[in-house]
Order: structure tokens, then C-alpha cells, then sequence
């Protein structure tokens, strides 16, 4: 009997979802021109190319022409993608220490989720908190490509103080079960 409440409590959650995701397609779909990088990136895939914005940072890559050990390069360039910007100014180093670090940060929130799991069954917040973050943290490796989201961006204020009251959190909660 309790299953078909909760069943019943998350349709009704469902559907409102739903019923936005919808409108939200058919308000895109027929006002694709108000969206204009939307509409030029699938027009230019269409003609069998590349939109610009694709182009400019393939091309900022293509200006790296010295890789060192340790970075120090003689002129500075504008580089968008993380990965390109600390292989550039931070050689080979810097690269595998970013690397590092965010394979670092992705473990850590890998490992507190699966604790979460492990621990707290019934904290339904805690396990729902832990795969958001691990989620979050899991799309540095796809955000690295277009920017540097751990620093140089507002997003990596935000990024960090969210990683520290996560982490902060996680270590309270361990505290209180052993």
C-alpha cells in the first residue's frame, strides 16, 4: 500500500516536469531564430562543416607551437579550453597536474557517494546530494574543453565553495556514524 502512494506522489512530479520539457521543445523548435548559436551551429553541420565558435578554439590549438616541460612560453595567446591553456603556459607539468586534479576531485566525490550508499539508505537527501556532485564534478571533464571551469571564471567561485560545503558536509556526516 505505501508503494502505490509514493508511486502515485512521484507521477504527480513527473508530469509537471514533463509538461514544461514539452513546451520548452516546441517554443525552441518554432523560435529557432531567436536562438542564434543554436542555429547557425546545426546550419553549419548541415553544409559539412564547423561552427565558429568550434573554429576559433580548434584554431587557438593550432597556435601552440612550442610544448615544453615546464610551460613558460615566450608569447602569450588567448586559449579557451583548459586543457590547451595549461599545456601551453604550464608545459607538460601542468597539464598532468590539472589532469590530476580533477581525476582527484572526481574520485573523492566517486568514493563519498558510494560511502552515501553504503552507509545512509534511509537519507535520501544525502545520496541524492552526492550523486548531483559527483554529476558536477564529472562535467569538468567536458567543460575543460570549452573553458577553464577551476579558475579565471565565475563559475569556479562557485565551483569551489560548492565542492568545500559538499565536502565539509561529508566529513560531518562521517563523524556522526562512527
Amino acid at each position: 500500500m505505501i508503494g502505490k502512494n509514493k508511486l502515485g506522489r512521484n507521477l504527480l512530479l513527473l508530469v509537471p516536469i514533463l509538461l514544461v520539457l514539452i513546451y520548452s521543445y516546441q517554443y525552441i523548435y518554432h523560435n529557432i531564430e531567436e536562438f542564434g548559436n543554436i542555429n547557425r551551429f546545426f546550419v553549419s553541420i548541415a553544409e559539412g562543416g564547423i561552427d565558429e565558435s568550434t573554429q576559433t578554439r580548434i584554431s587557438q590549438i593550432n597556435n601552440i607551437n612550442q610544448i615544453t616541460v615546464f610551460g613558460s612560453p615566450e608569447s602569450s595567446i588567448i586559449i579557451e579550453n583548459a586543457y590547451g591553456y595549461y599545456l601551453y603556459h604550464n608545459g607538460l607539468l601542468g597539464l598532468f597536474m590539472y589532469i590530476f586534479i580533477v581525476g582527484h576531485i572526481i574520485l573523492k566525490n566517486y568514493s563519498a557517494y558510494k560511502r552515501a550508499l553504503k552507509t545512509n539508505m534511509k537519507d535520501y537527501n544525502l545520496i541524492a546530494i552526492s550523486i548531483a556532485f559527483f554529476m558536477f564534478s564529472l562535467s569538468l571533464i567536458f567543460v575543460s574543453l570549452s573553458q577553464s571551469p577551476l579558475d579565471g571564471h565565475k563559475t569556479s567561485y562557485l565551483f569551489w565553495v560548492l565542492l568545500g560545503c559538499y565536502q565539509g558536509s561529508i566529513y560531518i556526516k562521517n563523524k556522526e556514524i562512527t
